[in-house]
């Protein structure tokens, strides 16, 4: 179903809130591994071909929620993937993905631990794009695709270090990035954003 079809039909987006409903409460009970679509329909008192209208399994259900999770934070952030690459940008969208990471470190299911990688490549994706977006208001950057890797996993290791131990500020962890950025970045490019200091 299309999004706009969601955003048009109310039965869909009940049926939608009823399926994630169901997979959160079962999330929190017995973790991903053990639930399965019959959990989730029953939970969600929803038959399994209505599941099947609408997710093609739980793994689909579970990357659609993520990502869903993961924009209301860059949302709460103000952080769009058509923002200029300038340091208050960038500071939010570190602060972001602190603030999701430790999310989901808090509420990972002991039973789920396998499945972190490919949850970490999914949100290591989405900061990939935003950083490559914004990187095209920037003249004079060199292969901005191993430049937008590069920074979007510094954000990344560094939100995910954070999320385990928080013997450093959110604000430390900012300033700390933001400062490896533009030392990489002035090298090559010359009238990149004032990022110190901003």
């Amino acid at each position: 179903m299309s999004n706009s079809l969601t955003k048009l039909d109310p039965r869909v987006r009940r049926t939608r809130k009823l399926l994630k409903q169901a997979f959160m409460d079962l999330m929190s009970e017995k973790g991903f591994d053990a639930m399965t679509v019959q959990d989730i329909t029953e939970r969600a008192d929803i038959n399994r071909a209505t599941f099947y209208a609408h997710y093609t399994d739980k793994f689909e259900l579970h990357d659609q929620m993520l990502i869903e999770w993961f924009q209301k934070q860059l949302a709460h952030y103000n952080v769009t993937q058509k923002a200029n690459f300038c340091a208050g940008n960038l500071r939010n969208l570190i602060y972001a993905v602190c603030d999701f990471m430790k999310q989901i470190n808090g509420s990972c299911h002991p039973a789920d631990i396998q499945y972190k990688p490919a949850l970490e490549d999914l949100i290591h994706a989405e900061l990939y794009s935003i950083i490559y977006g914004w990187l095209q208001s920037v003249e004079g950057i060199n292969k901005p695709d191993i430049v937008s890797a590069s920074v979007s996993w510094s954000i990344f290791g560094a939100g995910l270090q954070w999320s385990k131990q928080t013997s450093h500020s959110k604000e430390d962890v900012a300033e700390t990035v933001i400062r490896l950025v533009d030392s990489g970045l002035r090298t090559q490019v010359h009238n990149l954003p004032e990022l110190i200091g901003d």
